[in-house]
């Protein structure tokens, strides 16, 4: 029995773009609002199951474009506290349409969440430590098969259970093929994640809704590996890739979303987990290699 996403009242809530504002966002991250009273983009028909007044944000990938700095939108919604407290837990949750000649190409990004202040790493083969930031974004690969693609450490043999594929020079693949996007058709996404606690346990919390229905369930996992890092931003991260012209889209294309909204709380995981072995402690490591380096370097000197 599939489970229905509960928002409970200990998270605040936030509407990022309500639906009675359209918004259009081009290869260039800019972003323009205007009011409207069109219902759909031109080319998506049949909207299922969802209908409402109002307009969408649209993103656009011109035609031979990959990665966000050639098409698509990137950018990192910062998300304050009124109390001035982390938020150790993070909902999103928005509606996505694709027209209906969409070519999903080898694949691409959708819009998530992100925690820390390094707004530069954990995205576009940065290797997270755990120590600075986390992402945890959506993913289309061929034949509209989705999944969740996070970037955070990969503690206690994370990357040998079934449910993940990791890359070593990229992001780690969770569930791939548990839901699949069918082109010309209103979908609702809704992503979950509570941080570990602590930091040296894998007990992190990571759910994935598609149009209400749970898809994804992964609740062994290491976001951060010191208590600083949260999760306090939306991640609106769109773009075909993949890093190279293989992943490129053939013909200018476009997303639409509309109904963009966030839920925080403090409360962070609670589940039982692993402790981190030490030997995929993030922070152990740089410690292990900072010291061969010095080691090494005192040897040289000698000689």
């Amino acid at each position: 029995m599939t489970s229905r996403p509960r928002f409970s009242r200990r998270f605040g809530a936030a509407i990022l773009f309500d639906d009675q504002h359209n918004s259009t966002l081009s290869d260039r991250h800019a972003s323009e609002r205007r009011h409207t009273e069109s219902t759909r983009p031109a080319m998506v028909t049949g909207e299922r199951p969802y209908t409402g007044r109002g307009g969408q944000t649209r993103a656009t990938y011109p035609a031979g474009s990959f990665s966000h700095e050639s098409g698509g939108a990137q950018f990192y919604n910062l998300w304050n506290n009124t109390n001035g407290n982390p938020f150790q837990s993070m909902i999103v949750s928005y509606e996505l349409a694709l027209p209906q000649d969409f070519d999903w190409v080898k694949g691409g990004k959708l819009p998530g969440l992100r925690g820390g202040l390094n707004s530069t790493g954990c995205s576009g083969g940065n290797e997270p430590d755990g120590r600075d930031c986390l992402s945890a974004r959506l993913m289309w690969r061929r034949n509209g098969n989705g999944e969740a693609y996070l970037y955070i450490p990969k503690p206690n043999g994370l990357c040998d259970e079934r449910s993940i594929s990791c890359n070593d020079d990229f992001g780690i693949s969770v569930s791939r093929g548990s839901f699949v996007l069918t082109p010309a058709q209103w979908y609702r996404i809704t992503m979950l994640v509570q941080v570990n606690n602590p930091p040296n346990v894998a007990n992190g919390n990571l759910r994935i809704y598609f149009n209400d229905e749970e898809v994804i369930r992964q609740q062994d996992l290491q976001f951060r590996a010191v208590d600083s890092l949260s999760v306090n931003g939306f991640f609106f991260s769109t773009f075909f890739g993949g890093g190279d012209d293989s992943w490129a889209t053939p013909q200018t294309t476009h997303t639409y979303y509309r109904n963009i909204r966030m839920w925080g709380g403090s409360q962070p995981s609670n589940l039982t987990g692993q402790t981190v072995n030490a030997a995929y402690h993030p922070a152990a490591s740089t410690a292990v290699i900072s010291c061969i380096g010095a080691f090494l370097l005192f040897v040289n000197t000698l000689v």
